[in-house]
């Protein structure tokens, strides 16, 4: 796989999405639990996606042949690898003015 036939984006509907360039169609979804703010391919392992989002977590996603290849548990994989979340800032009562 390459990232130059492929594009990702993020999306509103709480998915990032990879893109066939040369056909603009849709060739896989990657969900989470809010808005999805960036989306990018790793430049040392082009079968290795991030996506980040409002759900305070930052996911990562091979394809299946690299799942494979590695000898990984493919269930396990399926919806992504999360590798961080933070607890959500809680507003306070004060203005930073």
């Amino acid at each position: 796989m390459s990232y130059k036939i492929f594009v990702c984006s993020g999306a509103e509907d709480k998915h990032g999405y990879l893109w066939d360039r040369h056909y603009g169609i849709c060739l896989a979804k990657f969900p989470h639990s809010d808005v999805v703010n960036s989306v990018a391919f790793n430049p040392r392992d082009p079968e290795m996606l991030v996506t980040t989002s409002d759900d305070y977590t930052v996911k990562i996603w091979r394809s299946r042949a690299m799942v494979k290849a590695l000898d990984l548990d493919e269930k396990s994989y399926r919806r992504g690898m999360e590798v961080r979340k933070r607890h959500k800032y809680q507003k306070c009562g004060t203005n930073v003015d």
